[in-house]
């Protein structure tokens, strides 16, 4: 009975562990200089970067990436500091229309931010989606995007229940920046865009929490039922054994197996 309980316990504890996070309070930081000729200033976009960073500032040191230290061609990278890792569903990557980009053909298609003629690198994006595996939770994530010509971006991640934003573009082409906070800590998103359209993303920001742990071998829910499972079936196959074993007629159940009888039903114990 005490072994029934406490695989009764494991499934409760199991299924507590399992059960989501709660949703947190979102805070959306946007703002766009739709049409604007490539070399900064960009002034609401810029402004609106500076109210996320501050904003983000709150959960954490806030650490910003360029592509800088990314390889041009590149449909997946690595951040240097250990922040984690990207990936993206890009393969026929080209220079200044897919993947690690460090050209530009003009404000309607991606560009870098920074430089004066938008050259340098950044991450240039059509028909696909990329994703952010941070090492780190965090609760704020935020981007400049360039050259969208009237598409959006949806932004999907889990905070303790499946959240989905939407960057709605600018419809001549320039910069805009788009950021949010969130009161839930996550780790990883994603960004996706699958139309014909050339655009780009630069300067990513978050804020540095907790580290992420790495998965615990057994430790899912259904490993759990399982472990209990198999818990349940040897103390029934105990109780079975214990049922078969024959008595001393003097010493009991317990002396027969502490000197390892036979079980057969012609056995006798010595004389």
């Amino acid at each position: 009975m005490k072994r029934i309980a406490l695989a009764a316990a494991l499934i409760v504890l199991g299924l507590a562990l399992a059960a989501p996070a709660k949703a947190g309070t979102i805070t959306v930081f946007a703002n766009a200089d739709n049409g604007a000729p490539i070399g900064p200033p960009y002034p609401n976009s810029t402004a609106e970067q500076t109210a996320f960073l501050v904003a983000a500032a709150a959960f954490g040191p806030v650490n910003t990436h360029t592509f800088f230290n990314q390889i041009v061609g590149d449909a997946s990278g690595v951040w240097l500091n250990g922040d984690g890792t990207w990936t993206s569903t890009m393969t026929n990557c080209v220079n200044g229309n897919t993947c690690v980009s460090n050209i530009t053909f003009g404000n309607h298609s991606g560009f870098n931010v920074g430089s004066a003629n938008g050259t340098g690198n950044y991450l240039a994006i059509q028909n696909a989606s990329v994703t952010f595996n941070n090492s780190h939770f965090t609760n704020s994530f935020g981007f400049f995007a360039t050259g969208l010509d009237g598409t959006n971006v949806t932004i999907s991640f889990n905070d303790g229940a499946p959240e989905t934003l939407t960057l709605t573009g600018t419809t001549l082409g320039g910069v805009q920046y788009y950021g949010f906070t969130d009161t839930s800590a996550f780790s990883t998103i994603t960004l996706s865009n699958f139309s014909s359209d050339f655009w780009g993303i630069d300067n990513i920001s978050f804020n540095r929490g907790a580290l992420v742990p790495g998965p615990i071998v057994g430790a899912g829910l259904p490993d759990l039922i399982l472990a209990c499972g198999v818990l349940l079936a040897l103390a029934r196959r105990r109780r079975q054994i214990a049922c078969l074993t024959p008595t001393h007629p003097r010493l009991g159940r317990r002396a027969v197996n502490s000197v390892g009888w036979l079980l057969h039903a012609d056995a006798h114990p010595p004389a």
